[in-house]
């Protein structure tokens, strides 16, 4: 295994060619840095099993962009926080994987959504917020009570702040964090969902989405 450093992308292109890993893990902005250079796409990647990505969000767009370098299937996306010690859920390294995705919950994790609007467990196929309970979970916030206490519900579970939902199969996607979440005109908008469609289009590298206040309804917000 060798994990990507914050290196200049020559230096972790020619470390690549002299390792050949096995498996590779980054963010998705380094790899999306990475796929921008030619050399990267001119590496022989037959040794890579598989690609682990996580610690943001992946556009649909670029992620495929990096199977096509790396080899279909070999990307794996991931999820975790500081807060859960590292991962609450992944792609299997064998098995189904489901492109797009973060996974399924890890052994011994309880996974739970919460619409936040409401405080109950949203219907499948709708968001809520990721909370999560296991042995990876911190205990609390050193010396933070108070923000200890906001952080895990009744029931014990650490609220993550991370938008997701979950299919019929379990395999959960991450939507947007609910800080992101874009009140604009009466409905929800998903900062992640236009960053996406953006993406698609060839003459957009790269894009993001925020809420910006309205000039005409201060009570609304518009997308930016």
């Amino acid at each position: 295994d060798w994990m990507l450093p914050a290196l200049s992308g020559i230096e972790v292109c020619r470390q690549i060619r002299r390792c050949r890993p096995a498996v590779l893990a980054g963010p998705p902005s380094l790899l999306s840095s990475l796929m921008d250079n030619p050399a990267f796409s001119a590496l022989d990647f037959s040794a890579l099993d598989y690609c682990i990505c996580g610690a943001e969000p992946f556009p649909e767009e670029a992620r495929q962009g990096l199977e096509r370098i790396i080899g279909p299937g070999k990307g794996m996306e991931v999820y975790g926080l500081t807060e859960t010690c590292g991962l609450i859920a992944a792609n299997p390294c064998r098995g189904r994987r489901e492109p797009g995705s973060i996974g399924l919950p890890l052994t011994n994790t309880d996974i739970r959504l919460i619409a936040p609007a409401t405080g109950k467990p949203s219907a499948l196929g709708q968001p809520g917020e990721i909370c999560v309970d296991g042995p990876q979970v911190m205990a609390g916030y050193h010396n933070r009570p108070k923000e200890t206490r906001q952080s895990f519900d009744a029931a014990g579970y650490f609220h993550t702040g991370d938008m997701a939902v979950q299919d019929v199969h379990g395999y959960l996607r991450l939507v947007d964090r609910t800080m992101d979440m874009i009140r604009a005109g009466g409905f929800t908008v998903f900062s992640l969902k236009v960053e996406e469609v953006l993406c698609r289009h060839p003459a957009v590298h790269r894009a993001a989405a925020i809420g910006a206040a309205d000039p005409e309804k201060p009570e609304t917000m518009v997308v930016k």
